[in-house]
C-alpha cells in the first residue's frame, strides 16, 4: 500500500511524466536515491507501470470510430476477428451482444484510407454499419486530473513541476 512519499511521486509522474528524479526529489523533499528506490519498489510492486502512447496522427494516420450492428449469432466471432488487425485498436461487444464497437486506423490522405471500412458492410453479418472519423480526442492522459489522494502536492508543488514542462505540438491541422 503506498504511503504518503509514494503518493507524492506518483502525483509528481502523473503531473510530469518525463521528470527526472532529481527534480522530483527536490520538489517533494527527500533525496534522488530515495525517488529511485521508492519508484522502482512501485514498479516492481506493481503499484504503477510505464506505458507509452504515440498520438496516430503524428504519424500520418486517421482513427475512425465504427459502430456494426450485426446478427447476434455472429458477434462473437467477427469482433474476435476485428480485434485481431493490425489497424484495429480497439474492439467492444455493445447493445446486449448485438453491436461491436471498434477503433480503426488508417493511413490518412491516401487511396487505401478505408480499406476495412469498405470491406465491412459487405459482410453478411453486418447489418448496418456507423462509422465517425475522430477529429480531436478530448481528455487526452495528459490532461486528466489526478485522480489520487487530496494532499499528495500542493499547487506549489504542481507547478515547479509542470513550469519546465515542453508544450505538447497538436497535430497541423
Amino acid at each position: 500500500m503506498p504511503d504518503d512519499l509514494d503518493r507524492k511521486i506518483i502525483h509528481g509522474l502523473n503531473c510530469s511524466p518525463r521528470v527526472s528524479f532529481r527534480r522530483l526529489s527536490e520538489v517533494v523533499g527527500v533525496s534522488e536515491q530515495t525517488v529511485a528506490r521508492r519508484y522502482s519498489a512501485l514498479r516492481r510492486g506493481g503499484v504503477i507501470r510505464v506505458v507509452g502512447l504515440s498520438s496516430p496522427a503524428a504519424r500520418g494516420r486517421s482513427e475512425w470510430i465504427a459502430r456494426l450492428r450485426c446478427r447476434p449469432d455472429a458477434v462473437g466471432p467477427l469482433a474476435d476477428s476485428l480485434s485481431r488487425r493490425p489497424e484495429v485498436a480497439y474492439t467492444s461487444i455493445a447493445s446486449g451482444g448485438s453491436e461491436i464497437i471498434c477503433i480503426v486506423r488508417s493511413p490518412s490522405g491516401t487511396a487505401h484510407d478505408d480499406v476495412l471500412l469498405r470491406q465491412l458492410p459487405r459482410a453478411a453479418s453486418v447489418l448496418d454499419l456507423n462509422v465517425d472519423l475522430l477529429v480531436h480526442a478530448f481528455g487526452s492522459p495528459d490532461t486528466a486530473g489526478w485522480t489520487g489522494r487530496e494532499g499528495s502536492l500542493t499547487d506549489e508543488q504542481v507547478r515547479l513541476l509542470t513550469a519546465e514542462r515542453p508544450v505538447p505540438a497538436g497535430p497541423p491541422l
